[in-house]
């Protein structure tokens, strides 16, 4: 049996196509589209894209979510951000499993902020769904898609603060010791009455 399920978010429509068992539950995805309503823009594919948009989108949202945008490229979805908006693109011949074409089909749409949380909110609203495919998660992992810095970027702070201690070690040790001085003796006065 043919199910058809529609999200709706403020800027994006995302449905999604395939079939489904007893009670309308949706167990196999054939075919999904989402489109923009700020350009028109349609992301149109299959359950490999629309996992790979899930993962994409995701992984980008939570990092933009912690002030560290990064690109990120799962399968044929691309995600990076630009100076005012962030920019989703998505190569369609790949994504359909289709053969490498000589011009394969690409989409690029700019998203501002909102535009791309509501797209999360689309893809959260599917893979929330209990009548959705129980594979259909939402990705929130941006760890692989952060560059790490190597070690002897992350161990120079250690090392800055060990030399300067050091330092300052030394420099305490050259600086002698302050003399006691002897004490005066203090002489009592005494007032004698007038």
């Amino acid at each position: 049996m043919s199910v058809q399920r529609v999200y709706i978010a403020p800027n994006c429509n995302l449905r999604v196509e395939g079939l489904g068992g007893d009670g309308g539950t949706l167990n196999l995805i054939t075919y999904f589209e989402c489109q923009f309503y700020h350009n028109q823009a349609k992301i149109t594919g299959g359950r490999d894209l629309l996992i790979h948009l899930i993962q994409a989108v995701g992984a980008y949202a939570q990092g933009v979510q912690l002030g560290q945008p990064v690109i990120v490229h799962v399968g044929a979805v691309t995600l990076k951000p630009e100076a005012t908006c962030h920019t989703l693109h998505v190569t369609l011949d790949d994504a359909l499993g289709g053969t490498a074409a000589a011009s394969p089909e690409a989409l690029e749409t700019h998203l501002s902020l909102v535009q791309l949380f509501d797209l999360v909110e689309s893809l959260d609203q599917l893979c929330g769904d209990r009548h959705s495919i129980a594979e259909l998660k939402p990705f929130l992992d941006v760890e692989p898609f952060i560059p790490r810095p190597s070690i002897a970027h992350r161990a120079l702070p250690a090392i800055i603060g060990i030399s300067s201690f050091v330092v300052l070690a030394g420099i305490i040790f050259l600086v002698p010791p302050p003399e006691p001085k002897p004490a005066e003796p203090i002489a009592p006065k005494i007032e004698t009455p007038k």
